[in-house]
């Protein structure tokens, strides 16, 4: 079985592009979003800390030896030192945001379910009609969508109701993305996208990790229903 720490590292692989000296340069997606000015990752076996570029070297010394301090994941919901960490950031700059949830991995026996298909150029009209808003880019859409792959659904008439794909560029750990058309919520369309997606992602030869906020129960639950290992938990500020 993967070490929590192992999956940790392979999570923050997943999730940023750093630069040469270790600092988070930006989100690692296609559009190279600006990410996070600290994140960390408690596990049972220890954390990791990350600091963004935009954090002055002496703040960061002051959050990489706090971080040292923090004892690990024992499943409470913040990090002991929550209040530490957001004052040495708002005295380098003003704290825009903070988010934090736990992070999983996925069972390597999940099969996709029947009902179920991978899209791909020659069927992404499937994500019609919900989905529409997702395919009026024309030809950059399907870019988007490859750059994702796999995409994986849940059908119902024909039609796309539930889309699991790749948060993240291709990495040894892959976050899922989960959007459900909202009148097939909680009837088990979430479950099949993101069981297909899982399957999909292991024949890639990567490892598929699911990550989500603590006041999101929902996603929460489907976690759990998959049998999702929680191997630790995120806390970022922006």
């Amino acid at each position: 079985m993967t070490s929590a720490l192992h999956l940790a590292r392979m999570h923050l692989d997943s999730l940023f592009a750093l630069d040469a000296d270790g600092r988070i340069a930006s989100v690692r997606d296609p559009e190279g979003r600006p990410a996070a000015r600290f994140h960390l990752v408690r596990t049972g076996e220890g954390n990791l800390p990350l600091v963004g570029v935009r954090v002055s070297d002496d703040a960061a010394r002051q959050l990489f030896a706090l971080a040292a301090e923090e004892p690990p994941f024992d499943g409470a919901r913040r990090p002991r030192l929550r209040e530490r960490y957001i004052s040495v950031l708002e005295a380098d700059g003003p704290l825009r945001a903070e988010t934090s949830g736990p992070g999983y991995v996925l069972p390597d026996d999940l099969a996709a379910p029947d009902g179920t298909a991978l899209i791909e150029r020659g069927n992404a009209d499937l994500l019609a009609p919900h989905f529409q808003g997702w395919l009026s880019d024309g030809e950059d859409t399907l870019r988007y969508l490859e750059a994702r792959s796999p995409v994986c659904v849940s059908l119902e008439d024909g039609a796309a109701v539930s889309v699991c794909m790749s948060a993240r560029l291709r990495s040894a750990g892959i976050e899922a993305s989960l959007e459900t058309a909202e009148p097939y919520r909680r009837r088990g369309h979430a479950l099949r996208a993101v069981a297909a997606w899982a399957a999909a992602i292991r024949v890639c030869g990567s490892t598929p990790l699911y990550s989500t906020s603590w006041d999101n129960l929902a996603s929460q639950a489907v976690a759990a229903r998959l049998g999702a290992r929680q191997y630790g938990a995120d806390f970022s500020l922006w």
